[in-house]
């Protein structure tokens, strides 16, 4: 190994050390939770349409043509609509939760736990999908996999990899994209968090709030969120303030939220339903309802919980394959007689995801066992035994 290589090991076993020393065992315990709860929650967001029904799970819900499976899709698909900002909140959290903020270190650490790894996978499926399209071409499959292909270059890679110009191929590295930007405005974070934060946040969560598009972001979602997570890790208004707040008021967030969730899905009814303003609400109350949710199963117990608790450290090899491996899936479920029977849709709906789940471990449990070093790579820094930040 290299004196640089050994010099950075060593500055990055550093940078973990001090986020753990700082992060209480419910902290701990709490993101590793989240995290995991947060990226299921985007495999199931990215169903997108059942295979045997035309409904998109962002329009309107419509009563008489719904199947029952629809109605889930719907809900289950709003309400991974708080996954974004919990993700970006931790992120903010984790980022700045020490007493000492080195930059550079830290922007090192995520060039390469974050940015490259997240620019391998996006190549791969980039380059995956056009030789898959190409290839169905002359057999007549795989037409949903077409990104323009047909101007296929430079530009076009940039696009379906990078995200410059428009969504990525594997359209979940849009967040990656946006993190990344986050990243580099991090000094100016902390320094706002740090001496005016509420007037940062207020500043900040207006833009949020009325401006849905915020070039070169894709939204402001994810700069606005990692701050509300830096803040809350530079001052007292922490997780164990805001857990002390929101208590009292579990009940009433947690009816709140339902009640959104029903306004959204049912969003043809008025047009402020639909809104952009709208979906900012439910982000938020969503947000609140999953951080008093986590914080009710943090350091208990169970077979449920342990298995989430096995699956975290797999979190970013989750979040990288899961689309558009779900469609590639999703063609081999389409040969089963009966899926898109009422009962056939229903199943699928779940069994799609969990498949999708089983495969991204089984693929990552072998690629660790071949090459470890790889796999930490691929899986954001994270050897995959729970150790890493």
């Amino acid at each position: 190994m290299s004196i640089f290589g050994s010099v950075v090991n060593r500055a990055n076993a550093q940078s973990v050390q001090e986020t753990r020393r700082h992060i209480s065992r419910e902290e701990s315990d709490f993101i590793v939770l989240s995290r995991i709860v947060m990226i299921i929650g985007l495999v199931f967001h990215h169903v997108f349409t059942l295979t045997g029904s035309e409904f998109y799970p962002r329009h309107a819900i419509d009563p008489s043509t719904a199947h029952i499976a629809d109605y889930l899709n719907s809900l289950i698909h709003w309400m991974a609509m708080a996954a974004v900002p919990c993700l970006s909140v931790i992120s903010g959290y984790l980022f700045f939760r020490r007493e000492v903020v080195n930059y550079f270190q830290l922007l090192h650490r995520r060039i390469t736990t974050v940015l490259l790894p997240s620019i391998a996978w996006s190549s791969f499926w980039f380059f995956l999908a056009y030789l898959a399209y190409i290839w169905g071409a002359r057999n007549g499959h795989f037409g949903w996999l077409d990104y323009s292909f047909n101007q296929m270059g430079p530009k076009l890679y940039l696009d379906g990899a990078l995200g410059i110009g428009r969504l990525p191929y594997a359209i979940q590295f849009w967040f990656i994209h946006d993190l990344v930007l986050t990243f580099a405005l991090c000094p100016v974070i902390g320094w706002l968090a740090s001496r005016l934060p509420l007037v940062f946040l207020l500043v900040l969560g207006g833009v949020w709030g009325f401006r849905g598009e915020f070039s070169p972001f894709f939204s402001p979602n994810v700069l606005f969120f990692f701050s509300v997570g830096a803040v809350a890790a530079t001052t007292r208004f922490d997780f164990d303030w805001v857990v002390r707040i929101l208590s009292p008021f579990r009940w009433i967030i947690g009816v709140a939220f339902v009640s959104l969730l029903v306004g959204r899905m049912f969003q043809d009814a008025h047009s402020l339903l639909a809104s952009y303003k709208y979906l900012c609400l439910l982000r938020a109350v969503g947000l609140l309802a999953f951080i008093l949710l986590m914080n009710s199963l943090t350091l208990r117990d169970n077979i449920a919980l342990r298995i989430l608790r096995y699956l975290s450290p797999f979190s970013f090899f989750i979040f990288a394959f899961h689309y558009p491996a779900l469609e590639f899936i999703r063609e081999i479920v389409r040969e089963v007689p009966g899926y898109d029977s009422e009962f056939g849709m229903l199943v699928f709906f779940f069994a799609l995801p969990a498949l999708c789940l089983a495969v991204s471990v089984i693929m990552a449990q072998g690629l660790r066992w071949l090459s470890p070093s790889l796999f930490m790579f691929v899986n954001g820094g994270s050897s995959g035994s729970g150790r890493g930040s």
